[in-house]
């Protein structure tokens, strides 16, 4: 367990890199930010996680199994409650975050693995949405004033 790595995982590395092509500027695993998301830009309030498909629960599906439980062949009820337990918290973190107004992506690895720059694009066009009604916002403000 101490070898999983946190961030600058091999997905998390190619979004990146796919990211910064685009012109897309970030921090990374910013502590500022509720649930340390592995990618943020503040400014925009934009909160990018990168969710490995077996810790996050995605890997049964993968691998065409019905069931979360039919991953483990031993010590399953202890895996899947770690597993559910992480879908939880991904969800209240979520939560906590669109409550707060930012706006929340979630990538599983699998999707950057099989092509980073498709992701990268859909976060440039999330970014240039927040970016058009950030400037949309602040002309109604100046005319209001």
């Amino acid at each position: 367990m101490r070898s999983i790595k946190r961030r600058d995982t091999t997905p998390e590395l190619l979004l990146r890199k796919s990211m910064h092509k685009l012109g897309v500027r970030y921090r990374v695993a910013s502590r500022k930010v509720y649930g340390k998301p592995d990618i943020s830009i503040v400014k925009y309030k934009l909160a990018i996680f990168v969710d490995g498909d077996f810790w996050h629960g995605n890997e049964h599906k993968l691998r065409g199994l019905s069931r979360l439980e039919d991953l483990f062949p031993t010590n399953s009820r202890f895996w899947y409650h770690k597993i559910l337990g992480n879908i939880e918290r991904d969800q209240r973190v979520s939560k906590c975050l669109e409550d707060e107004g930012w706006t929340v992506i979630r990538i599983w690895a699998s999707t950057i693995l099989l092509n980073p720059d498709e992701p990268a694009q859909s976060i440039q066009k999330a970014l240039m949405k927040l970016k058009l009604n950030s400037v949309s916002a602040a002309t109604l403000k100046d005319h209001s004033s």
